[in-house]
């Protein structure tokens, strides 16, 4: 279970556009995102999204304290967030906050046959809720496309600048 602690996601539209969300991911089966399964409101109407246990690690504590990944197996972390991207923007979901803390990861060693499994989570979420500054997206500056620093509205573009400014700025340190 997530909760959405925001307090704006306890506003009826927020809450119905989460659930507009979810109903587009529901049956989303892809093997690079989070399973999502529904969503309810707490007593006090803040909404939970239930979602399948994963028991990878972020891809944020797999880089930190680490050397750099070799660039293949970089670009193959990569390219499957790419594709559990894409099956987002397939369903019209935008992620919104694409970023090493939002993709779970588990890895056998360093190669890129080593990646076992790379999934994109809280999709959609940070879209809904128009997380952070001027109404953009919440999170690292590094992995923030330029129209959701300005508060602009996100699209399928939005995601596609995260992971790459972010991947950049891991393999190069």
């Amino acid at each position: 279970l997530k909760v959405v602690t925001v307090a704006e996601a306890r506003e009826p539209d927020v809450a119905e556009r989460l659930r507009t969300v979810i109903r587009a991911l529901r049956d989303a089966d892809h093997p690079n995102l989070e399973r999502v399964y529904d969503v309810a409101l707490l007593p006090d109407e803040s909404p939970f999204v239930v979602a399948e246990w994963l028991p990878q690690v972020t891809l944020d504590r797999v880089l930190g304290g680490r050397r750099r990944l070799p660039t293949e197996t970089t670009l193959e972390i990569f390219l499957r967030i790419a594709r559990g991207c894409a099956a987002l923007h397939e369903r019209g979901v935008v992620h919104g906050d694409v970023r090493p803390n939002h993709v779970l990861v588990e890895m056998a060693g360093e190669e890129p046959q080593d990646v076992r499994v790379v999934k994109v989570t809280d999709a959609g979420v940070p879209g809904v809720l128009n997380m952070g500054p001027m109404g953009g997206a919440a999170g690292q500056v590094a992995y923030m496309a330029p129209e959701c620093l300005t508060g602009q509205a996100r699209s399928p573009a939005s995601d596609v600048y995260a992971p790459v400014s972010g991947t950049v700025t891991a393999v190069n340190g």
